[in-house]
């Protein structure tokens, strides 16, 4: 496998790296849109192996009570949750076009949902469902290589955040052969924030896994 993301804003890259026959290519498609019961069980493993990852990615964003916080590509739902033990006197929101994902998410999230302080709704990255300026913090976490249109995802983003609003999307390329080609990963993602009109992007890493999690911040500025 080589690097997971293309320069190109599209996910052309994935479907090369990625097996087209075979049970290697079963699971790597439940990966991109978990269905039916092996979905359900690779969102919940990626959900219990993942949680350090997670954690990581959240307290870069820094999210505080009153925060109303968006995910995309959600899986099981588990970070939902613990975004929504922070955002206590906020919204928790997610977005996945997994109907299997949507469905377990929300049990995964049932008091929060039930308390009027989570919304988990089936959708796209590249057509988010719901209205502008609409959340202070929005992340998605191991998602942005099956997104269809990259950059379309990004200013989808931009668009539902408020002024001075974080965005933090992380990827761990496992294809990727060594360290450097996951920064380099990172820095194309860097490249498309800044392509879709945020400010302030930032590249971080942890070793957390077998290579490097990246994740770039942005921020979106206040209008002129």
């Amino acid at each position: 496998m080589n690097q997971l993301i293309s320069s190109d804003g599209d996910g052309g890259a994935l479907e090369e790296a990625c097996p087209t026959t075979g049970w290697k290519a079963r699971i790597a498609r439940q990966f991109g849109k978990p269905e039916g019961r092996m979905g359900r069980l690779v969102g919940h493993a990626m959900s219990v192996k993942n949680k350090a990852r997670s954690e990581w990615v959240l307290s870069l964003l820094e999210i505080e009570a009153v925060d109303r916080v968006l995910e995309i590509g959600f899986g099981s739902g588990r970070d939902l949750r613990r975004v929504a033990s922070i955002a206590t006197e906020g919204l928790t929101a997610g977005v996945d076009h997994s109907a299997e994902m949507v469905k377990m998410a929300r049990g995964t999230c049932i008091g929060a949902t039930l308390a009027g302080r989570a919304d988990i709704r089936l959708g796209s990255a590249d057509s988010i469902p719901f209205p502008d300026a609409c959340f202070t913090k929005a992340f998605s976490i191991n998602a942005v290589q099956f997104w269809r249109d990259r950059r379309a995802a990004m200013l989808e983003i931009r668009r539902v955040l408020r002024p001075g609003g974080l965005v933090g999307v992380a990827l761990e390329p496992r294809g990727a052969s060594n360290p450097e080609l996951a920064l380099a990963n990172g820095h194309v993602l860097a490249a498309d924030l800044e392509a879709a009109g945020f400010d302030d992007v930032r590249l971080e890493s942890s070793d957390l896994g077998r290579v490097p999690t990246v994740c770039v911040i942005g921020l979106k500025g206040d209008p002129e």
